[in-house]
This record gives structure tokens, C-alpha cells and sequence, in this order.
């Protein structure tokens, strides 16, 4: 085992490596490629954007940010669900230097009030009327605050409006003063019962694994592909691969929501699709929940068996018997067939990241034929992904190498520590809690344990502050036992407890749509 590990950088970014600039250079490479798709709320059909025509919807929403007044290290506040507006004007705060502060849409107005008080935004957007009004109440008559714009109420075209007299040279002059190291965003976490922790992240946090991330993950990544983005863009994660599509050769289809997610699939046709843990435990609860009992529920859960110690054998370079491979092509027609069907005729890769994640449930997507499965690792100090498995180098159940350019040591305690160009500034007024978890000479504590393999892989076995110990002296990690009982699909949540007990105690919330389902 390794205590220290890093990945040498293969591209070095410059002081012009913005987030704008992804989105320029691709429309510069090929203006009539299709970079994103919206659809309508109404109709649920797909309408086509091409790069030169989200080019200029940026740069015109960019000058309407100018004329309001919006200037460098302005704060311009979020509100709202994933959609395509939203990417609109975080690419064109990022061109003028403007400092996007997204508020997840399921965010109280509580919550919203706590991070509009410590940015004192200049402009606002929200997704629709309800957070339209929220964010009326918190900004109106603050001094300098501007409009709260709607998306819902054609608010991006009365951005747009109000840039008439800005002059492509004037919005030019303002793109160029824009450097890599510059604030891009502020993005807050763990509000709900406290002063929020805003995280400063830079153009170059983001842009630094946006073109790692095309280093090692080639076909996913760079090459022609077909992004569903249904997680909030709120959170760092997609974010990161909304630049990361847009920055290559990718398509982004936006919806604010997973609640279509099987039909939209079907629609859109994804080539990879990203998610946090519960969402490839729905699709797997789903598949689970229609095979039922009987022979049917008896096949499916030896298919599972199956798919799993074949993913195993796979990564470990285990031969397949004849045997082996015709019990193969039985349960990949009877039971695969009609979970690839569910995720779309093109899908290849599926990328799970944000939370730990049962390694034999990404075995069983990992077995199917014709299904990678990623997964990565990574924090919002860290612009999402750090660490990722490669595609020549892919450990079902590791969270992967860091990724070019990136260190990774662990402390005395097992602490695992990052170090590289996409660690955060520190938090946003709060320079002591930053001196608490990112180090002088760049070190970041990242707050979980975790082991390193021979070949660099990591592991995360658990959070530092988790840890359980019993009144025997036992020290516990939970998270391994929560996903083991996660992995059932009547149970949708778990809590291990037990800290100076003589026993644990698990809390176990049920899948009640499941279990009805098996009760009739």
C-alpha cells in the first residue's frame, strides 16, 4: 500500500484557459455543431442549439450584464433548477469576470436568505415564479441590488434588452481582462443548520480537469457525445461535465429533473450517463422490482450474481469457460437486454460519483456487454473530480487515480489530502476555516479516510467525522454497511449507529413504492 501518489500534468493551463473560453473555442472549431439541446416543458420535444448560436446568446446576455452594471467580482445569484438558460449565463458571468453563486432550486428561503446576505449580489435569477418571489423578498431594497429575472418570464431576453448599446469591442475588451485565475464562482455547502461555507473556485480549478479529463477518459469525454444533464448544476459536479461537454465535441441535453428519467432516455439517447449513487440504485431497484418473485425474481437475482463476478473475473483478467460465457448470453438476453434498453441504445459509459457507492451494484451495470462503468471521486474544494478511473486503467469499486497534475497523500490518521491546480481559493470569508483544511503549501484535507493501492488506486473506506466507536474500543466506519443495506430495493435509506454502545443499531427508511408493489 502507497501513502502518497501522484499523475505527472499532460497540459499545462495558461492564463487564458477560461470557462468562457471553452465554449469560444469549440464554436470557433465547428459553429454549426449542435452543443445543446432544451426541452419543452409542454411538447417534451428537443430543440437543437448550435455553438455559434449559444455563442451569441452568451455574449448577448454578457453585454446585458455589463449595461446592469455587472462588473468583475460582481455577484450575480442562481436560483433555479438545471436548464438551458442556466448555462447560458453562468458561461456569460464567467466572460465579463462576473462571480455566478448558484442556490440548489430545493434550497428554503432560509437557506437562500443565509447566502444572499454573504454574497450581497447585484443581480439575481431564479427558475421560476416561486423562487422568483423568494429572492423579491431577500434582495429588494438592498443598496446597488439590481432585478431578480426570471427565467420562466423570458428574464434572459430582457437581459438581452437591456445590452443594446454595448459594442462587441467594449465586450471583447472585458473577455480579455478575464484570467484563469480569476474568482468564477462561490459555491456553498452545508447551510442547513449554520453559517454556510461558500467555496471560492477559479476559472483554472475548473478548466484544469476539464482538459484532464479529456486526457484520460478520451472516447467518454472528448470525442463525439451525447451528455442527459439532470443534476442540479448547483452542485460542482455537473457543473464540471456541463464544461466539459461543451468544451469538446459533446452534446448537453438539459432537464431540471431525474422524474421523466427512463423516458427521457429513450428520447434524448445518451452515450454516458452521469449520477450519484441513488440514481443507478433506482435504476437497479426498478429492474429488481419488475423482475418480481417467482422464477422471474429467482433468474434476476442470479443474473445479478452473474453480472457481478463476471465484471470481477473481468478486472482481475480471469479467462471465461464456455460454460461461463453461454450462462453469459442467457442472462444478458433474459435480464441485460432490457436494462440497456432502459438506458438508451447508445449509452456506453455510466460515471457514478458524489457519494460512496456499493462496488458490487457498479459490478452488476460493469458485467452487461457493451457497459463501462466509471467511477470517480472528488469534493467541492476541489471543482468536483480529482480522481477517476482511466480508460485504460478502469478499477470497478476504486475511486480511481487522480487525475493529471493532481497529488494525493494520506495523513497520519488515513485522512486522504489532495494537492493541485484545481484546489479551491478557501472559503469566502471565513479565512479561518479555510487555514483548517487547506495547508500553506497547498495540501487539502479532504475530510474522508481512504487507503491507496501499489498501482496509485484509492479507496475511500469513510469519513473521518463518521467514525464510530463502541463501548468495546471498536472503531467502526459505517458508510460500508449503510450501502450493503442500500442495495436492497426496499430499503432507499440507512443510518448506522452504535457510537460508546455494546452494539449497532441501523435506521432503515423503506422504499415504500417497492414494497407495496411486493406486498400485493
Amino acid at each position: 500500500m502507497l501513502r502518497e501518489y501522484a499523475v505527472d500534468p499532460i497540459r499545462e493551463t495558461t492564463e487564458q484557459d477560461s470557462i468562457y473560453s471553452l465554449l469560444a473555442l469549440r464554436a470557433a472549431r465547428d459553429a454549426e455543431d449542435v452543443v445543446a439541446q432544451w426541452q419543452d416543458g409542454d411538447t417534451r420535444r428537443w430543440h437543437d442549439v448550435t455553438a455559434a448560436q449559444m455563442l451569441e446568446r452568451v455574449r448577448a446576455v454578457a453585454k446585458g450584464l455589463m449595461a446592469l452594471d455587472v462588473r468583475p467580482g460582481s455577484m450575480v445569484v442562481i436560483y433555479s433548477p438545471t436548464c438551458y438558460d442556466w448555462g447560458v449565463v453562468d458561461f456569460a458571468c464567467a466572460a465579463i469576470g462576473a462571480v455566478s453563486v448558484p442556490i440548489y432550486e430545493t434550497d428554503s428561503a432560509r437557506q437562500a436568505e443565509n447566502i444572499v446576505n454573504d454574497v450581497d449580489p447585484v443581480i439575481a435569477f431564479a427558475g421560476d415564479d416561486a423562487h422568483a418571489h423568494i429572492l423579491e423578498d431577500l434582495c429588494g431594497g438592498r443598496e446597488g441590488f439590481g432585478y431578480v429575472f426570471n427565467f420562466r418570464a423570458a428574464g434572459v431576453d430582457a437581459v438581452v434588452d437591456f445590452g443594446g448599446a454595448v459594442s462587441d469591442a467594449e465586450l471583447d475588451e472585458a473577455i480579455a481582462r478575464v484570467k484563469a485565475d480569476d474568482l468564477a464562482t462561490i459555491v456553498y455547502t452545508s447551510g442547513s443548520t449554520g453559517r454556510p461555507k461558500g467555496a471560492m473556485l477559479s476559472h483554472r480549478n475548473f478548466t484544469h480537469i476539464v482538459y484532464a479529463g479529456y486526457d484520460v477518459l478520451d472516447e467518454m469525454l472528448f470525442q463525439p457525445s451525447r451528455l442527459l444533464l439532470f443534476l442540479p448544476l448547483a452542485h460542482c459536479f455537473a457543473r464540471y461535465i456541463q464544461y466539459v461537454a461543451i468544451g469538446a465535441n459533446g452534446v448537453v441535453g438539459y432537464i431540471p429533473n431525474a422524474d421523466h428519467l427512463l423516458a427521457d432516455l429513450r428520447g434524448f439517447k445518451p452515450t454516458y450517463l452521469l449520477g450519484v449513487p441513488r440514481v443507478f440504485e433506482k435504476v437497479y431497484n426498478a429492474a429488481s422490482q419488475k423482475a418480481g418473485a417467482g422464477i422471474r425474481g429467482r433468474i434476476f437475482a442470479k443474473a445479478v450474481a452473474h453480472f457481478t463476478q463476471w465484471s470481477k473475473d473481468e478486472m482481475a483478467g480471469r479467462p471465461h469457460p464456455v460454460a461461463e460465457r453461454l450462462q453469459h448470453a442467457f442472462y444478458m438476453k433474459v435480464v441485460g437486454a432490457s436494462v440497456r434498453s432502459a438506458l438508451g441504445p447508445n449509452l456506453k459509459y455510466l460515471a457514478c460519483g458524489g457519494a460512496p457507492m456499493n462496488a458490487d451494484l457498479a459490478h452488476f451495470f460493469n458485467g452487461m456487454d457493451g457497459i463501462t462503468f466509471i467511477q470517480g471521486y472528488g469534493m467541492t474544494e476541489t471543482a468536483a473530480p480529482c480522481v477517476v478511473n482511466f480508460e485504460d486503467a478502469n478499477r470497478v469499486g476504486s475511486a480511481g487515480k487522480p487525475g493529471p497534475g493532481i497529488a494525493l497523500k494520506l495523513a497520519d490518521d488515513d485522512e486522504v489530502m489532495i494537492k493541485g491546480p484545481n484546489v479551491f481559493l478557501g472559503y469566502y470569508k471565513q479565512p479561518e476555516l479555510t487555514a483548517e483544511v487547506l495547508e500553506e503549501d497547498g495540501w487539502l484535507h479532504s475530510g474522508d479516510l481512504g487507503r491507496i493501492d501499489d498501482d496509485g488506486f484509492l479507496y475511500i473506506t469513510g469519513r473521518k467525522k463518521d467514525i464510530i466507536i463502541t463501548a468495546g474500543g471498536k472503531n467502526i466506519t459505517p458508510a460500508e454497511i449503510e450501502n450493503r443495506l442500500k442495495f436492497s430495493p426496499y430499503i432507499s435509506d440507512a443510518v448506522i449507529i452504535g457510537d460508546k454502545r455494546k452494539f449497532l443499531t441501523a435506521l432503515v427508511m423503506i422504499d415504500q413504492e417497492n414494497v407495496e408493489k411486493f406486498a400485493q
